[in-house]
């Protein structure tokens, strides 16, 4: 046979394939249980209000373009902000929530990759990017503001941490929690 293919039985590698089928659909059951808190998420976020939240963004925007494949930095423009629990007009110094914008140089957590981290400036306005995520094709920027306030329709300069940009980081927990719960 082939080198490799004796590692699994046919049967364990359909059985892996579904594995990483469920896995998603599993990690999200346990975050929306909050069995599960988020690694780097913004704390005490509803996740019905951000599928109606990007829903309503999705359907004035659209889908967030990812930018973020040859470039680490970009400026964007605010199109909407969130506490986490609803939709705001702005984030103040000392507060979290989540950003999006109408581009983003960030990459989404997502197949097994984690989200982009890194910092935005808009005017004097500063915040770090703990985290980001999609959601309806909408890009969530999970953000605590350091200094000033950021308002919707505001330009933000994002600029990934180069060191950081995270290629397997989630993969492994995720694949741990599979085994751990299955």
């Amino acid at each position: 046979g082939h080198a490799g293919h004796g590692i699994l039985s046919t049967s364990e590698r359909a059985g892996l394939a579904v594995g990483l089928e469920r896995r998603h659909d599993l990690l999200r059951h346990l975050l929306k249980i909050g069995y599960l808190v988020k690694a780097d998420g913004i704390p005490n976020t509803d996740e019905s209000h951000l599928i109606q939240w990007s829903n309503t963004l999705l359907r004035s925007h659209q889908p967030t373009p990812f930018v973020g494949y040859d470039t680490l930095t970009c400026t964007a423009k605010i199109i909407g902000l969130s506490n986490g629990q609803s939709a705001v007009q702005n984030l103040k110094v000392g507060e979290q929530g989540l950003v999006a914008t109408d581009s983003t140089s960030f990459y989404a957590e997502g197949g097994g990759q984690a989200g982009d981290r890194g910092v935005g400036e808009s005017g004097s306005t500063q915040l770090v990017i703990h985290n980001t995520t999609k959601q309806n094709e909408i890009y969530l920027h999970h953000i605590e503001v350091t200094e000033g306030e950021l308002r919707i329709g505001a330009s933000l300069q994002l600029k990934v941490n180069d060191s950081e940009r995270r290629q397997t980081a989630s993969h492994h927990s995720a694949t741990h929690l599979l085994h751990a719960t299955l």
